[in-house]
């Protein structure tokens, strides 16, 4: 027979001898959000709304508490005059949890009910390593699925699922691994600082100390030909999407697979139509070089480049490396562009040069040993 300790560390229900059987007995009523939260902890990929119900016990229920459990504050005196009479604890809860404000600040709830856990913030700069970093960080720091901030009204709930399957894993981890394509929701205080509804933080900035902030950067240059590469390597793939149609559209007539002076010359007209300007410094700051050195420099933030990236993993993260991923073949280098293309490059990245130049200066005087830079050292 297992022992009581064992028990309530190994599942939902409490196993207790009773008349020589065992019988099963609900958690107690949850009277923090934490609470709230260690029901999908304990039920882990099984989570369900049917299960959320049966493994606590509800009969007590008042709904200023399981207000205050599910969005850590009190109703309104409009919401309590909202309620029907009986009042129904299972309803109200499933309002709750299916209700827009639960989700909206779902990463904030967590974050802030597990304050002893580190938090990792990376910055995430397309064709910057991104996909490989988190595949390669995944096992040991589970990233918060970016699907269970988005709320839309045909929601049903299928997110109980996806919240415990990662909520499950906190047994493994010691850490909450956030991932945003901009600086900004992690070092500003307004809610308005950032236009994604995944990162509203509320009244505060989510980092503290012990908290670890980064970002991989690479060449500007190198960095938007590698867009530009990754974008033929797409069409030549025949890659299907919204975005894949709309430079075929763009672009006209593909060439014929092995035509190797046809793509080159279809990534100069890629190059031409491209969009993205200064990725570097948008997603540091307000896309200028001048905001993105301050936004690093107040942060502190870790920054690595990506010629040193395999270093940063291995001395950082203690991993050996894995072999590159989502590497775009060079179809179109700086040796395939004439003075107009050249022209072209350089004015989509003229403020990430002005970013990437005192960092590039900084990174060549570090000894052999250190493979990063802190904000503060810019």
């Amino acid at each position: 027979m297992a022992s009581l300790l064992e028990s309530l560390l190994g599942s939902g229900t409490v196993l207790r001898p009773d008349d020589k059987r065992l019988v099963p007995t609900r958690r107690p009523l949850p009277s923090r959000p934490r609470d709230l939260l260690e029901l999908f902890v304990t039920l882990g990929a099984q989570a369900s709304m049917p299960a959320l119900f049966q493994s606590c016990d509800l009969r007590q229920a008042d709904p200023r508490q399981l207000t205050y459990v599910a969005l850590g504050r009190w109703p309104t005196l409009e919401e309590l005059a909202a309620i029907a009479s009986p009042y129904e604890a299972k309803k109200h809860l499933r309002d709750l949890l299916l209700g827009e404000e639960f989700r909206r600040c779902l990463l904030w709830r967590i974050c802030d009910a597990y304050p002893e856990r580190q938090r990792l913030f990376y910055v995430r700069i397309p064709r910057c390593a991104g996909g490989h970093f988190l595949h390669m960080a995944g096992s040991m720091h589970p990233l918060f699925p970016p699907g269970l901030g988005r709320w839309t009204r045909q929601d049903r709930g299928d997110f109980v699922t996806a919240l415990g399957t990662y909520l499950g894993r906190f047994d493994t981890t010691k850490t909450i691994h956030v991932a945003s394509p901009s600086l900004a929701p992690f070092v500003q205080a307004a809610p308005a600082a950032s236009a994604d509804p995944i990162l509203p933080w509320g009244a505060q900035p989510p980092r503290r100390t012990g908290d670890r902030m980064f970002v991989i950067v690479r060449e500007p240059a190198g960095l938007i030909l590698s867009q530009v590469n990754a974008t033929l390597a797409g069409l030549a793939a025949g890659g299907a999407g919204q975005a894949a149609d709309e430079w075929r559209g763009r672009l006209g007539p593909l060439p014929r697979s092995g035509d190797t002076a046809g793509w080159k010359a279809a990534g100069r007209r890629v190059l031409a139509k491209l969009a993205v300007r200064n990725p570097i410094c948008h997603a540091l700051g307000d896309g200028t070089a001048r905001a993105a050195l301050q936004a690093c420099r107040l942060s502190d933030l870790e920054i690595v480049d990506l010629s040193r990236y395999a270093e940063w993993v291995t001395y950082t993260w203690n991993v050996e490396p894995e072999p590159a991923m989502n590497a775009a073949p060079p179809l179109l280098t700086r040796r395939d562009l004439d003075a107009a293309d050249s022209d072209r490059l350089t004015g989509l990245v003229a403020e990430d040069l002005a970013f990437y130049e005192p960092l590039a200066a900084r990174l060549a005087t570090l000894p052999d040993m250190k493979v990063m830079l802190r904000g503060g050292e810019l």
